[in-house]
């Protein structure tokens, strides 16, 4: 009975492992994997569907095993995923039918001769198991002890090798020749069909010496057989012997004892709950290691790690999918999924009403516009509609590129808002401002115009445009020279220039605070004790300069004084009463200050150039009901539609004209347009002008400012 029990374990595990081709390594694997990998093959350059670019073609045989007892499930196999990197491939499996050559080499030395009841036991479990078998396999039944004998040769009728089984003796003497009875097998299986294995039952180990472990390797390889064993516990055997035949080939060598657990169902699971699936994947150069999960169609997964070798590179081809569709005020916007998209030079995205069948956008995109996310503005959209869009790409060799699927989306009509979230001024001198939006439903945003707003209002300051940049915040650089209390608005623009909700304003207005070139000097030196101690002796040293200047001019002073204070000699003057007169020294301020009063002006002659000054008036002419007329009457004549110019435009911030736009200069009796500050310019008689450089005005010429309005003007 002890017997029994021991062949039967060994025999099935072996059974089981053998018709896998599962490597020796993952044998005390079964028992805590999901899956176990039989067998890894792999095809360089294979054309997947629906594609010209070759990628490495990957083969996997696996089962799915019980995660409790190791027992190999009885389940139905729906897909296959293969995770490698950021890249997954998907795939049905199937199930193996390949035909397959077994050779059971059975141990018939004295080593169970000398047990009559363990050698039937042996002989019953390998009838038992057999009967458990493929019914497609072709079967071989051997003997091995001092000489190698042939009971049943190659048969598809598992009962011939059933009924020969019962027949099998022991002998009860001589040597056990193990190496020669695989020696045997091996070339017995050189022209056999499909897989080859030789399964080998023992209790012995080798006495006979011949061949080498070395040769037989060489014939199962030049043979492409694996050689697998079953270890019989408690007799000479021994698993590292048979491991040197078995892990070469990619074999299994297990132990059966009497503790060993034996499921009988396991076998036929074993034998026909194998699966095949495969992929074509793009990969580099080398070892290459992923994740292959198997999905059942119990809805149950399996997840195992895989690895392999591909010996070139095979870059990705160029794909294209769609991967989502969320509508907007004036259209879609398209999520894109790409595949080596620098290989893109061209996208168009089609949009097509699925009701009615008819096309209602066809946008294209240059090799610079193709993003992850791509803008379809589509007129005359209906809400409640479902619309589907596809994309085809084309390559740089010109090769069209389909999306996998079209992708479809109901529309809807969508209000967009913009609001100011919050404003991060600097406290000193700032160079930026940072600006954070919230924004709803905007999604055809090319770009905002920001500006600030002074005190008196209506003027725009700083007026800046930022292309659109996703959630990040606006930086908006500011001027050097600005300075104060500011509202700040913002405004959004899509691609035409026409802005798609009211302007934002934030709540409350910011500071922008300015220091004095004196004030930073003071701050660095406050900041710096060496600058801080040199200024303090430049001030002592500069001290005593000054007090020196003083002393050496009054010294100075004092000396002309003395030159000059001397009497002058005395005439004497006879009054009437012949009295001599009293003469005064005269000092040196009352020389100079004779001087200056007897001093003569020196007249600079101005010539004023004249010219006869001619009127003109300004008249607006477009847009249709926008009434201005303005007479100009100063020689700087400032025109904008912000208050404070000389000629005010009644026109809002959509006709594209600036708060302060342009100049009218008169000079010498002739006119002259300039434009210095305007966003969206300044034409004369439709033909753009650069900035800052007046041209002359002639009668009737019309003064263009922005794209919409237009002046005349008349002398």
């Amino acid at each position: 009975m002890r017997g029994n029990t021991i062949f039967r374990t060994g025999f099935c595990m072996l059974i089981g492992a053998a018709i896998f081709c599962a490597p020796a390594q993952m044998a005390a694997q079964i028992a805590v994997k999901p899956l176990y990998v039989h067998e890894i093959t792999t095809v360089d350059d294979q054309f997947p569907k629906d594609s010209t670019v070759p990628g490495l073609g990957l083969r996997v045989v696996f089962s799915v095993l019980d995660p409790v007892n190791g027992s190999v499930r009885k389940t139905d196999v729906d897909r296959t995923e293969l995770k490698i990197g950021r890249d997954t491939y998907t795939n049905e499996a199937q199930r193996v039918v390949d035909e397959r050559s077994i050779v059971l080499l059975v141990d018939a030395s004295a080593t169970l001769g000398a047990s009559p009841k363990d050698f039937a036991a042996l002989r019953d479990g390998l009838r038992d198991a057999l009967g458990q078998g493929p019914e497609t396999a072709f079967y071989q039944l051997m003997t091995f002890s001092d000489d190698i004998n042939t009971v049943e040769g190659f048969t598809k009728d598992r009962e011939k090798i059933t009924k020969a089984i019962p027949k099998l003796g022991a002998k009860t003497s001589g040597n056990s020749c193990l190496n020669e009875g695989i020696n045997t097998a091996v070339r017995t299986l050189s022209n056999a069909n499909g897989r080859r294995s030789v399964i080998v039952l023992t209790a012995s180990s080798d006495t006979c010496g011949r061949p080498s472990v070395d040769s037989i390797l060489t014939e199962a390889a030049n043979n492409k057989v694996q050689i697998n064993a079953v270890v019989v516990k408690g007799y000479a055997a021994r698993t590292e012997d048979l491991n040197r035949f078995a892990v070469p080939t990619k074999g299994v060598v297990v132990e059966g004892g009497l503790n060993d657990p034996f499921a009988s169902s396991n076998l036929m699971s074993a034998i026909n709950n194998q699966w095949l699936s495969g992929w074509t994947v793009w990969v580099p150069a080398g070892k290459i290691t992923g994740d292959m999960t198997v999905r059942m169609k119990d809805g149950t997964a399996a997840t195992f790690p895989i690895e392999f070798s591909s010996s070139k590179l095979y870059p990705k081809p160029t794909s294209i999918n769609i991967a989502g569709i969320i509508p907007t005020g004036s259209g879609f916007k398209v999520n894109m999924n790409f595949t080596n998209q620098e290989n893109l030079e061209a996208l168009e995205l089609t949009v097509t009403d699925k009701k009615a069948g008819t096309t209602v956008a066809k946008p294209t995109f240059g090799k610079s516009d193709i993003k992850d996310t791509l803008p379809v503005l589509a007129a005359n959209l209906k809400t409640g509609t479902e619309y589907e869009i596809t994309a085809v790409g084309k390559d740089i060799k010109g090769n069209l590129v389909p999306a996998k699927e079209p992708k479809s989306a109901s529309w809807e009509l969508v209000q967009g808002a913009m609001s100011i979230a919050s404003i991060d001024v600097p406290a000193a001198d700032p160079t930026v401002i940072t600006v954070t939006l919230r924004r709803t439903n905007l999604d055809d945003i090319d770009r905002y115009k920001v500006w600030l707003e002074g005190d008196a209002g209506g003027d725009l300051l700083n007026e800046k445009e930022i292309r659109f940049n996703g959630d990040r915040p606006l930086v908006v650089p500011i001027d050097a020279a600005l300075a104060g209390t500011f509202a700040v608005k913002v405004r959004a623009l899509d691609s035409t220039n026409a802005p798609l909700v009211a302007d934002a304003s934030f709540e409350r207005k910011i500071t922008i605070n300015r220091t004095t070139a004196f004030d930073r000097l003071l701050k660095s030196i406050a900041q710096n004790p060496i600058a801080l101690t040199g200024l303090a002796l430049a001030a002592m040293v500069g001290l005593f300069g000054t007090l020196g200047i003083i002393n050496f001019t009054r010294n100075r002073s004092v000396a002309r004084v003395k030159g000059v204070d001397m009497k002058l000699p005395d005439v004497v003057r006879r009054s009437a009463q012949s009295e001599p007169a009293r003469v005064e020294p005269m000092v040196a301020e009352d020389i100079s200050v004779k001087l200056r009063q007897e001093a003569k002006p020196i007249v600079v002659p101005v010539m004023a150039a004249s010219a006869e000054k001619k009127s003109a008036t300004l008249t607006a002419i477009a847009p249709d009901g926008v009434v201005f007329r303005a007479t100009l009457n100063k020689p700087r004549f400032s025109l904008g539609r912000a208050p404070g110019n000389d000629g005010v435009v009644p026109v809002d911030g959509t006709f594209g004209m600036s708060g302060k736009h342009a100049m009218i200069i008169s000079a010498g009796g002739d006119y002259y347009v300039q434009d210095d500050t305007s966003t969206n310019g300044t034409s004369l008689n439709g033909k753009p002008i650069p900035k800052g450089k007046p041209f002359k005005l002639a009668d009737g010429d019309t003064i263009g400012l922005g794209p919409r309005v237009r002046l005349q003007f008349k002398m």
